[in-house]
C-alpha cells in the first residue's frame, strides 16, 4: 500500500497530469477525507490532522486572522487560554450559574448525561490538557458558593477530524462542531473578531473502547491511563452510527472575550419530536465569566487533568499575567 501511494505521489509526466486533474476536480471535503484515510492507513488509525503551526485546537480551526484578532483583544485571557504548548495544559477559574429546565424529564436527561447540578451562585474551574497528537482533554468542575465541596465534574475529549471542525466526545456520543467567529460590535478595525460560537453540525453514536470514557476519569489515573480515556479520530472507534438531525439537541454556545478573560453561555435544549411536535424543552444552561488563567507545565499537566487539582503554583489573576 505504501509503495503504491509513494509511486502515485512521486510520478511525473502524463500520470502526474492525470493524478492532479482528478484531485483538483474533487470537492475539498472529499480531498480531506481521502487524505486523512490514506494517512491513517499508512501511519496508524490514531493519526490526526497535522498541527499547522498553531499550538492548540481552537486557533487551528478559527484560522490565524480570527484568532490573532482575539489574541490581540484578550492576550492575557482568551488568547492565553488557547495557546498552551503541546503536552502542557491550562487551568482557568471564574464565576458560574447553572440552571435546569422546569420539566421533570429535563432533570432526568441532565442526570443521565451527568451534567452539572443547578446553583444560583458558584464557581467553575476548567483544566484543559493538550496532548502532543492534537487531542484535548477538558475537565470542568462546578461548585456552588454555598457548599464548595459539592462539586459536579463534567469531562469531555476534543480533537480535529476535518478542516474547520472539531469533534467532542460525551460518553458514547460524538458531536461535531463548527466554530463561527463573533464580530466586534464596536467595529474596531484592530479587533474585528472578539469571540466565537459553537454550531452543532453532526451527531453520532460511537461503539469504541472509550464507550464510557467520561465515567472512567478518576483521581487515581496514571498519565497513560488518562491518555486512554480520551478518544481519538474516527478510526479509533469501532463503529459510528449517525443520528438523524431531527433528534439532535439544540446547542447554543458563545464565548466572548473580555480584556482579561471571557464571558461564556451554553444552552442545551431537547429536540422537538417529529410528528407530535413535543419537546422536553430546556435541559441545562450554564453561564458566567472567566477571570483567571494559569498555565501548567507539561510534567504536571496530565496529573492536574486527572485530579482536577489546582496547580501547585498559586493561581494568578489574568490581569497579572504578561
Amino acid at each position: 500500500m505504501s509503495r503504491l501511494v509513494g509511486t502515485v505521489g512521486s510520478s511525473g509526466g502524463a500520470l502526474a497530469n492525470a493524478r492532479d486533474s482528478v484531485l483538483n476536480s474533487l470537492p475539498d471535503q472529499l480531498k480531506t477525507f481521502g487524505f486523512n484515510t490514506v494517512h491513517r492507513a499508512l501511519l496508524g488509525w490514531n493519526y490526526t490532522a497535522p498541527n499547522t503551526g498553531q499550538i492548540s485546537l481552537y486557533p487551528r480551526i478559527l484560522g490565524s486572522a480570527v484568532f490573532d484578532s482575539i489574541n490581540r483583544y484578550s492576550p492575557n485571557g482568551l488568547g492565553r487560554f488557547h495557546t498552551s504548548p503541546a503536552g502542557g495544559g491550562v487551568t482557568v477559574r471564574g464565576s458560574s450559574v447553572v440552571t435546569r429546565g422546569s420539566n421533570p424529564l429535563s432533570h432526568r436527561f441532565a442526570d443521565l448525561l451527568q451534567l452539572p447540578k443547578p446553583f444560583a451562585n458558584g464557581t467553575v474551574t476548567v483544566h484543559v490538557h493538550h496532548f502532543p497528537d492534537g487531542r484535548e482533554f477538558w475537565n470542568r468542575e462546578f461548585a456552588p458558593s454555598s457548599d464548595p465541596k459539592q462539586v459536579s465534574v463534567f469531562a469531555t475529549g476534543q480533537w480535529m477530524e476535518d478542516e474547520n471542525t472539531f469533534t467532542e466526545s460525551e460518553g458514547p456520543l460524538r458531536m461535531k462542531f463548527r466554530l463561527v467567529p463573533v464580530a466586534n460590535p464596536s467595529s474596531d478595525p484592530a479587533h474585528p473578531w472578539i469571540g466565537y460560537e459553537h454550531q452543532l453540525i453532526g451527531l453520532e453514536l460511537a461503539l469504541s473502547p472509550w464507550f464510557w470514557s467520561r465515567r472512567t476519569v478518576r483521581k487515581d489515573l496514571s498519565n497513560a491511563q488518562l491518555s486512554r480515556t480520551v478518544p481519538g479520530p474516527a478510526g479509533s472507534d469501532l463503529i459510528r452510527i449517525p443520528i438523524p438531525q431531527m433528534f439532535w439537541p439544540r446547542v447554543t454556545a458563545s464565548t466572548i472575550a473580555t480584556v482579561n478573560g471571557w464571558k461564556y453561555r451554553i444552552v442545551l435544549d431537547a429536540p422537538t419530536l417529529p410528528l407530535v411536535g413535543w419537546s422536553v424543552g430546556r435541559i441545562l444552561t450554564y453561564e458566567g465569566e472567566i477571570d483567571s488563567v494559569t498555565h501548567v507545565l507539561p510534567a504536571t499537566a496530565l496529573a492536574t487533568a486527572a485530579t482536577g487539582a489546582i496547580p501547585t503554583a498559586s493561581p494568578t489573576p489574568a490581569t497579572a499575567l504578561a
